[in-house]
């Protein structure tokens, strides 16, 4: 199994999450059409708003780094740095798929 999923993990200044949701909203949308992409998926954390995680499925680590390179994702980087309250976060990781393989890989 070559997938890889990417999760991301941004917390903004406060009153700069809407604004991060509206530059990620064209950017997700562009993302989702890429070769490679099986997910794209923003998500909000229940207990802070403040909170934004991307949850990225790929066909390969390759197809990951070639959307690292696409320049709507360069334009998103820029737009968001001045939003962040800390350094993001960003794990590319590959499921074990213990246990039932239907609930076990994501």
């Amino acid at each position: 199994m070559d997938q890889v999923l990417v999760v991301v993990h941004m917390l903004f200044a406060k009153g700069e999450t809407e604004a991060a949701i509206d530059a990620l909203t064209p950017a997700a949308e562009l993302s989702q059409q890429e070769p490679g992409c099986i997910k794209f998926a923003v998500h909000r954390d229940v207990d802070d708003p403040d909170v934004l995680l991307i949850i990225e499925e790929w066909e390969s680590r390759e197809a990951y780094e070639g959307h690292l390179k696409q320049p709507h994702l360069q334009e998103l980087n820029e737009t968001m740095v001045p939003l962040f309250a800390g350094v993001p976060r960003i794990s590319v990781s590959r499921g074990l798929g213990i246990g039932d393989e239907s609930k076990g890989v994501i």
